[in-house]
């Protein structure tokens, strides 16, 4: 067999060729806080987010950037694993793209899957903030939270279910999350890093056959991002989502019940 190494492709530092920007997917690091804290507290991203606290303090962004990091390092010593199995020519059953295809082979995936989206600036501007490739946004991989099931015991039976699966497992199912700073907003992004993510890391690596992904009933750009990925419109669920009552202040909306819309990805054999 053609044995393959981290060296051949590494899913932690991956770059794409996009006009009008080159971009990078990496782990995040602690130094992007100060990006990260501007665009949390920025109406243009947080009212498009469920889950980040608001006001989002440097104290949130260290507890993040926490969960994050343990996952960047269990999914690094999985890689580092599947690396091995790709070279133990022992009970193998042939391969696909470098990979074995026994039904024992290794998989990433105990955890959250968090990348920072990075876009490539001239030399001139990486002089001034320190890095060629700047952080402007983030997309994590999770296993979901049943969004489309209202009743709370029956959500909470099936995420228990869900994350008790072994990683590889075909009957996981994953959730997608993704936000950018405004000033990279109408680029189309999102819909590109959502596609490389999931076609050169999810499924190769992860597994991934089915994923989700939710959208404020606002937010028209959000599902265009699905769309473009290829997902299809699930469901609607009204009064879906529950925005934090700071945000509902500091916006001056009426309340914070969200209906979300709900759209899905399926893997198909030619995926």
């Amino acid at each position: 067999m053609n044995s393959i190494s981290a060296s051949d492709f590494d899913p932690f530092n991956l770059t794409i060729a996009h006009d009008p920007v080159d971009l990078l997917l990496s782990v995040p690091q602690l130094s992007d806080g100060e990006t990260i804290l501007k665009a949390l507290n920025d109406p243009r991203v947080y009212m498009n987010l469920e889950g980040p606290p608001f006001p989002y303090t440097p104290k949130d962004r260290e507890a993040w950037h926490n969960i994050v990091k343990d996952g960047a390092d269990l999914h690094r010593q999985q890689w580092i694993e599947l690396m091995q199995s790709c070279t133990d020519d022992s009970g193998m059953g042939g391969e696909q793209n470098g990979l074995p295809t026994r039904n024992d082979r290794k998989w990433i995936g105990g955890a959250q899957w968090a990348s920072a989206i990075r876009a490539k600036v001239p030399k001139t501007e990486a002089d001034a903030q320190g890095s060629t490739y700047p952080f402007i946004g983030e997309i994590t991989i999770r296993r979901s939270g049943f969004p489309d099931i209202r009743d709370p015991e029956a959500r909470r039976k099936a995420t228990e279910a869900n994350a008790e699966l072994v990683a590889g497992d075909a009957n996981i199912l994953w959730e997608v999350g993704f936000y950018l700073i405004p000033e990279y907003h109408g680029k189309g992004i999102m819909p590109v890093v959502l596609m490389t993510l999931r076609d050169q890391v999810l499924v190769p690596y992860m597994n991934v056959h089915r994923l989700l992904g939710t959208y404020f009933e606002h937010n028209a750009p959000s599902r265009r991002v699905f769309e473009k990925a290829g997902f299809q419109f699930l469901t609607f669920v009204p009064k879906g989502a529950k925005l934090a009552q700071s945000k509902v202040d500091a916006s001056g909306i009426k309340n914070g019940d969200m209906g979300i819309g709900i759209m899905q990805w399926k893997r198909t054999d030619s995926a």
